[in-house]
């Protein structure tokens, strides 16, 4: 039977991201790596299984190839290496946020998992739901020193016998009703370097939950919830200077810009705004289809 602890708390985490790497229609031998997750969301009376990452990490390449992990008979994730799915440019639709300063996109997992499971393997991929997201009570505990915790891969970085992400912990930076610099983003104190573009970000309480009233609660187990996506973060320049930059996804330049260890990421509701995106593709799809009839 299925183990239910890999599918929740820490011990499901891992396994809710995918490596990306893609080609650079520029330099054919750079290659970019980014982070994506898995998230279903709602469209219409319709259930889309998704990878979200970054708009900068899918858009603008010339293929793009994730690195997926598989299950075993018990459907439960196998650690072991993983299969690349490498799509050409256009194989893929990608779904970009409507808004053109916020950092978002995604793609369908179905067509990548089908390819597999078309040649015999059996993917896994946990996937992140709205259920996920902080309801309001718990928006409103997450305060300025708030553990988070990044899952993604750092500079590429992950555990390519068994297909396991890095995953790092800082806190909130600013608290989480803030909206930074006007936009619906969050500044977390954490180290994020090329490959975390596109990381999911947690907010997580490890054994104590403050609520409304400022009373403390003891949990006999850690809260989780999905807060944000990193896309950029601040760097200081060779000459000192502090400027905003995103999160690279190329690590094979030297580079005399340095990141500080401050995050900037997209509030995780605005996943859900791909909704109508998602939706207009798929009416668009249905009168080509009709139109050839």
């Amino acid at each position: 039977m299925a183990d239910d602890s890999q599918r929740t708390g820490l011990k499901g985490l891992p396994f809710t991201v995918i490596r990306i790497r893609a080609g650079d229609p520029i330099h054919p031998n750079m290659v970019h790596t980014g982070t994506g997750f898995f998230y279903r969301l709602d469209v219409g009376p319709h259930q889309v299984a998704l990878i979200v990452s970054n708009k900068h990490v899918l858009t603008r390449k010339t293929w793009i190839e994730f690195d997926v992990g598989a299950m075993d008979g018990d459907r439960n994730r196998i650690l072991g290496p993983a299969t690349a799915v490498r799509a050409e440019a256009g194989e893929l639709p990608i779904f970009e946020h409507p808004d053109p300063s916020v950092d978002l996109a995604a793609v369908p997992l179905n067509p990548i998992t089908d390819s597999l499971e078309a040649v015999g393997k059996k993917p896994f991929a946990l996937l992140l739901t709205k259920e996920n997201l902080p309801p309001a009570n718990i928006q409103s505990a997450l305060n300025v020193a708030t553990s988070v915790l990044m899952v993604g891969f750092p500079n590429g970085i992950m555990d390519d016998v068994n297909n396991l992400p890095i995953i790092r912990r800082g806190t909130l930076a600013m608290p989480y009703a803030a909206n930074y610099r006007g936009s619906a983003d969050i500044v977390i104190d954490i180290a994020a370097f090329g490959g975390s573009s596109g990381s999911p970000i947690f907010a997580f309480f490890e054994h104590i939950f403050p609520d409304d009233a400022g009373n403390i609660n003891f949990m006999t187990r850690p809260l989780i919830y999905l807060i944000g996506i990193l896309h950029s973060g601040p760097m200081m320049t060779a000459e000192g200077l502090i400027v905003p930059a995103p999160v690279p996804t190329s690590y094979q330049v030297a580079r005399t810009n340095l990141m500080i260890n401050l995050g900037y990421c997209a509030k995780a509701f605005r996943i859900e705004e791909l909704a109508p995106v998602i939706e207009s593709f798929g009416a668009a799809q249905t009168r080509i289809a009709t139109s050839q009839q």
